[in-house]
């Protein structure tokens, strides 16, 4: 299954570890995706690019738990080469994740869970490293979002400071 999340963060580089946060619904219920991470102790962070604004919206949409929302959203699955849970066969950079720590901030209604996973893997779409290192920015074309629940910014330019 598949959820859309509005961010993730690094937490460290080597080796490297990643975040994420799922907030309970308005009731004080876990959602899917933290009941799933909680049960398999794996996930996969999806970069999504501005093309795949849509589908990633629509997977966000609540569901019955257990139901597979890809066939709504014309999502198309790969396997992982190191865990269970699949990634997104459109999504240029994809890292297979196992989990570390469920870190509740709170209880209840709205409580958020960080969730802390380490890196397994790191898929990267042919023709985005430069140098075989660096990932260029402009042709990931990475969607971020804003706040609220329609608000989101690309790209469009990458600055670089000579003061760091």
């Amino acid at each position: 299954m598949t959820d859309g999340f509005s961010f993730f963060t690094g937490i460290q580089w080597y080796p490297p570890v990643l975040a994420f946060s799922v907030v309970n619904r308005a009731d004080g219920t876990k959602k899917d995706t933290l009941i799933n991470v909680e049960q398999t102790r794996e996930f996969v962070i999806n970069i999504v690019s501005t093309e795949l604004l849509k589908p990633m919206e629509d997977s966000a949409k609540p569901i019955p738990y257990g139901e597979d929302e890809t066939y709504l959203q014309d999502i198309r699955l790969l396997p992982s080469k190191t865990i269970k849970p699949p990634r997104i066969s459109r999504a240029k950079i994809s890292f297979e994740c196992v989990l570390d720590s469920v870190v509740r901030v709170d209880e209840g209604a709205n409580a958020g869970n960080l969730i802390v996973g380490r890196v397994q893997l790191m898929h990267v779409e042919d023709g985005l490293l430069v140098d075989g290192r660096e990932v260029d920015l402009t042709k990931l074309d990475p969607l971020g979002r804003i706040s609220g629940n329609n608000r989101y910014c690309a790209v469009d330019c990458v600055i670089e400071s000579e003061h760091n």
